[in-house]
C-alpha cells in the first residue's frame, strides 16, 4: 500500500478555517447567510467552517461531477443535485473543495443566472 504524504498539517488547516470563518462573519454581519456545500468533496470543510461561524446560517447542498466512475475528469461537468429554485434573495456562499478548472465557476454562473440569484460568492479550499 502506498504511503500518504501530508501536504498541509491539521493545525494549519484549522487555523485557516478559523480565519476564514471570522472573515465571513465580518463580511455578512447583519445579513442572512446560506452556505452551499458542493458534495461530496467540500463536506468536511463546510462543516468545520459552519461550526466556527458565530451567526445563524442555513446549509444547502449541490452535487456536481466531472469524474463519473473514474479517477480522471471527463472534462464535462454534470449537475447531479441542484438547489431549490426559491433562492433569489438569499446571500449564498458556495463552498468548494478544489477549483482545478474554471468549468465549475462557469457552471455556477449559469445556474445562478437561471435562478435569478445575483448575491453569491464562491470560496474554495485548494486552487
Amino acid at each position: 500500500m502506498e504511503e500518504l504524504k501530508v501536504l498541509i498539517d491539521e493545525q494549519t488547516i484549522q487555523e485557516k478555517v478559523y480565519e476564514l470563518a471570522k472573515r465571513i462573519q465580518k463580511d455578512y454581519e447583519g445579513k442572512d447567510l446560506t452556505l452551499v456545500c458542493i458534495l461530496k468533496g467540500s463536506t468536511f470543510f463546510t462543516v468545520d467552517l459552519a461550526k466556527r461561524i458565530d451567526k445563524k446560517l442555513k446549509l444547502q447542498f449541490m452535487k456536481i461531477s466531472s469524474y463519473g466512475a473514474g479517477k480522471i475528469s471527463s472534462g464535462k461537468i454534470n449537475l447531479e443535485l441542484d438547489l431549490p429554485d426559491n433562492m433569489e434573495n438569499e446571500n449564498l456562499l458556495i463552498v468548494e473543495d478544489i477549483i482545478d478548472t474554471r468549468k465549475n465557476l462557469k457552471l455556477f454562473n449559469k445556474i445562478f443566472k437561471r435562478k435569478k440569484s445575483s448575491k453569491y460568492k464562491v470560496m474554495y479550499f485548494i486552487r
